[in-house]
């Protein structure tokens, strides 16, 4: 595959899945980076916040052998995975301290009912074009009967 100008992975679906050939040889080509992929979107996806650079790993020579600890191993000397792991560090203790001051993400932009009513979020709903917009209406009033404000 190295001698190849393209490289083309294609798979079944099933039950949401690739292949386990597809992820065998997805694994195979990228190693870590594969893994920290799924692992991350699997994170993301329910709402954990993902930090940028998020991913790093040591792999050594490629199939069994010494971990990453292990004499000789060179993984505590890699300067490759050093620094990816100083950088996601960082990264994770930046956006938490973010995450933390700011109380979590603002809900602004992500409320169902809100845009259902017509609400835009300073952009008019095409499907709701008669009624008033977010910035239109009085501040602290829910444009939802019973909502709260704000």
């Amino acid at each position: 595959m190295r001698a190849a100008d393209i490289v083309a992975l294609c798979s079944p679906i099933w039950l949401g899945e690739k292949s386990s050939v597809c992820t065998q040889a997805s694994e195979r080509l990228y190693g870590v980076k594969y893994c920290a992929m799924n692992i991350l979107y699997s994170l993301q996806h329910p709402g954990y916040s993902i930090p940028p650079q998020a991913d790093a790993g040591w792999m050594g020579e490629a199939g069994p052998g010494s971990s990453y600890l292990d004499a000789g191993s060179g993984g505590p000397e890699s300067g490759f995975t050093n620094r990816k792991t100083t950088f996601r560090t960082w990264n994770l203790l930046h956006i938490a301290r973010l995450m933390k001051d700011a109380r979590g993400f603002s809900v602004r932009g992500n409320q169902r009912a809100l845009l259902d009513a017509g609400c835009g979020f300073d952009v008019a709903n095409p499907s709701t074009a008669s009624r008033r917009r977010t910035h239109d209406r009085e501040p602290g009033r829910s444009p939802i009967p019973g909502g709260g404000s704000d």
